[in-house]
Parts: structure tokens; C-alpha cells; sequence
């Protein structure tokens, strides 16, 4: 994460079943599915009715960790996720607000969801973040590892305050030391405002002879999409795919992005995509490539089959650099824009007195109107048809057995 004004708005709608529509082998339509959603830990308390409760600010939280303990010990790494919670001023109740993704095998996290926070700026504002090694196999918390802690108030991640995308050391559950002897782990956050016209994309992407990772000779692919920030080189994560094993042609299954329009300054920032393979030892990069939506808009327009070649930095300027080419190729099968359905505001909550109307939330890194912009692609965004770029290919259903 970065400055203020670097990242746009992405986030990933995993309730729409339109992604995993295709078509199977034999030629039958799949039936739409939707995936499935972890049931919460702890639900918002029920408002009471002497409670008056003025309109939320709409934040995502975006988060980030470094140096997190091994659950594991030495068979693998932890597999770390997060968890917001918020405690609830009417009844003194925690509550959770939302979690990450389950990153495999990793110490130094950078989560691609962006947890949706409806902020209420009148009321107490306490929060924690805590993270574990999850088990996909059990649902009682106690079961899960825990890896550390953060606790305080909202209101200091947002953008302008004192703790918005600093590295802040994480504690124990009981929050009275750190959550590790030598050094405590470090863990950067940004609540970023949400606004604008909510545009969905829908993607896949696929590569061919990428390098061999393994001592069988094969890759267990996954990719990663990246964004530019304002600073040199920088980039910040807003997508990751499934894990294909045991081969050097994967083709990830479609996916699909909700973004919020955003200013014309931004559109051309730098897109990096990177393929890697997954290990218990960690991730290893096989290499990556950089575009624009831009020009994946503009390649598509003219016809072209878009795909870029893959460079390892560390092949390409080590010992055997002369006799490196590169690292493979990535290809985009699909691209699809479609218009996101918008949800009618409740007429029951009561509008803030004028004299205490809250200041409107600053655009902030990910949130406001900071998503990419397509050029062309994205004007009128709420009148406009749905789009395809290109006929959809036949989906692959790829089968992934995610190791523990």
C-alpha cells in the first residue's frame, strides 16, 4: 500500500454465479453456481429501538502483513487470513465486520479482498484485527492458530489518520506483549472511501510453456494482478487465482472484478501480471509481464490475439542470462464488461441533523472515485449495454485440491 491518491478501487463479487457459467466437455451449458461464502463468526448485533442510527460511510479496509509466526513448523508455512471486528456502541457487542482470503503457505501476506466496512462517524469506533493460520477443515475459531493482533479505532486507518497504511506491531490475543518474542510481526492497513458507478469485469486469462518448477517437471500456476501505485515500482495486489498443479499450460477459470469509476489520470497506470508456483516453502516467481486495461481494450478492439511474454529478472541478468529467452507466455481468453445491479438505499434509517452532518469522506489510495478507467469503455457506465469483447471460450473446469 501507498500513498493516498496511488491505488484505484477493486474488488472481487464472489456471490455472482455468472463466473462460473460455461460450457463442459460434452457440450452441455453448466448450471450458474454460486461460491460458497463462510458463514460470519459473530453477527452485528440487532440495533436497538431507542437507538438512533444516522446513514453509514461505505470504507473498504485493505491489509497487509509482515513477518508472521509459523503455525506450521517445519512441514510448511501458515496460511494466513484476516478478521475484522468492530464493536457495536448501542449494545458494547463485538461483532465481525469481515475477512480476507486464505493465502496458502505464506509469512508475508498481501491479501487481495478488501473488506466492505459501513462506518458509522457518530459512534464509538473501536476495532480489531486478528489474523490465524486457517484450517479449511474446521469452522470453531479455537481450532485455527492464532498469529496476532491489532486493536483501535477505525477511524485512525482512514484516510488522514494516525495510523493509515503505517506498519504497526501486532500483539498477543490478550494484547498485553507482542505477538512475538525477538521481534513482533508488522501489519499495514487503509480504509479507503468507496463511491462512483460500479462497472463489473469478467476475465481469463491462461499461459503456455511457462518454466518448469519442480523436480517432476511441472508447476502448480497461480497468477496475480497487480496495480501501479504513484511510486516507482510499486505495485498493490487486487487479484489472485486458483492454484492449477502439475503443469506448464494453466488456464486459470474466469473471474470477475467490481470497479469504481475513476478519474482519467489514473487509467493508464501499469498493470503487472505475474505467474508464480505455489510450494510449502513459499511462493516462487516464474516471471511477469506489464500493460494497461488500456491496451487490452485497444488490442481487443483491433482484433488481436493479446498475449505477453513472461520474464524472470533473476534468469535474465544471472550467470546463464545468454541462453535465456524467456519464461513463457500469458494470454487473455475473455474479456467481458458488464453493469453491476444497484441496491435500492433503506428509506427507514434516519438522515444526520444538518449541524452534525459528517464532512464527505476524501477520495482515498483504493476507494472513491479511484478504479480504473478503461478509456471509451467506461463513459456512461450506467446507460451502457453489456459489452463483449470477444465470444467466451468454452470454460475448462479445472478440479484443485488445495493442500493443507
Amino acid at each position: 500500500m501507498s500513498d493516498v491518491d496511488s491505488l484505484p478501487e477493486f474488488s472481487e463479487d464472489e456471490e455472482v454465479a455468472e463466473i462460473t457459467e460455461g460450457v463442459s466437455d460434452d457440450g452441455k451449458k453448466k448450471k450458474k453456481e454460486k461460491v460458497k461464502i463462510d458463514p460470519p463468526l459473530m453477527n452485528r448485533p440487532t440495533t436497538p429501538d431507542d437507538f438512533e442510527r444516522y446513514e453509514p460511510s461505505p470504507f473498504q479496509l485493505v491489509l497487509a502483513c509482515k513477518d508472521l509466526p509459523n503455525g506450521d513448523g517445519f512441514r510448511s508455512l501458515s496460511d494466513p487470513r484476516a478478521i475484522l471486528y468492530m464493536k457495536d456502541q448501542p449494545t458494547g457487542k463485538w461483532f465481525e465486520v469481515g475477512r480476507t482470503e486464505r493465502i496458502k503457505d505464506n509469512l508475508n501476506p498481501e491479501w487481495a479482498t478488501r473488506i466492505d466496512v459501513d462506518f458509522f462517524d457518530h459512534e464509538e469506533d473501536d476495532c480489531r484485527v486478528e489474523v490465524y493460520d486457517w484450517n479449511k477443515n474446521y469452522t470453531d475459531l479455537k481450532k485455527h492458530t492464532f498469529l496476532g493482533m491489532w486493536k483501535g479505532p477505525f477511524s485512525a486507518l482512514c484516510k488522514g489518520g494516525d495510523f493509515f497504511n503505517k506498519e504497526l506491531q501486532m500483539m498477543n490475543k490478550d494484547g498485553t506483549g507482542f505477538n512475538k518474542k525477538k521481534s513482533p510481526s508488522t501489519i499495514r492497513m487503509g480504509a479507503l472511501p468507496v463511491s462512483g458507478v460500479k462497472v463489473i469485469f469478467q476475465m481469463q486469462f491462461e499461459a503456455v510453456g511457462i518454466d518448469k518448477a519442480s523436480r517432476s517437471g511441472k508447476t502448480d500456476a497461480y497468477m496475480e494482478m497487480a496495480i501501479s501505485t504513484e511510486n516507482e515500482g510499486e505495485y498493490v495486489t487486487f487479484h489472485r487465482t486458483e492454484v492449477i498443479k502439475k503443469t506448464t499450460d494453466p488456464k486459470w477459470e474466469r473471474f470477475q472484478l467490481t470497479a469504481n469509476q475513476l478519474s482519467a489520470e489514473l487509467a493508464d497506470r501499469h498493470l503487472k501480471i505475474t505467474v508464480n508456483h505455489w510450494s510449502k516453502k513459499g511462493p516462487k516467481e516464474i516471471g511477469s509481464c506489464t500493460t494497461s486495461f488500456g491496451e487490452l481494450r485497444s488490442r481487443k478492439e483491433a482484433g488481436e490475439d493479446i498475449e505477453f511474454v513472461l520474464i524472470n529478472e533473476e534468469k535474465a541478468n544471472g550467470k546463464k542470462k545468454d541462453k535465456y529467452t524467456n519464461s513463457g507466455v500469458v494470454k487473455l481468453v475473455s474479456l467481458k464488461k458488464k453493469n453491476a445491479r444497484v441496491k435500492k438505499a433503506a428509506s427507514t434509517r434516519a438522515a444526520p441533523p444538518v449541524e452534525e452532518a459528517p464532512e464527505v469522506a476524501p477520495e482515498g489510495p483504493c476507494g472513491g472515485a479511484q478504479t480504473l478507467e478503461i478509456p471509451e469503455l467506461m463513459d456512461n457506465a450506467e446507460e451502457a449495454p453489456e459489452e463483449t469483447c470477444e465470444p467466451e471460450e468454452a470454460a475448462e473446469e479445472a478440479e484443485v485440491e488445495a493442500e493443507d
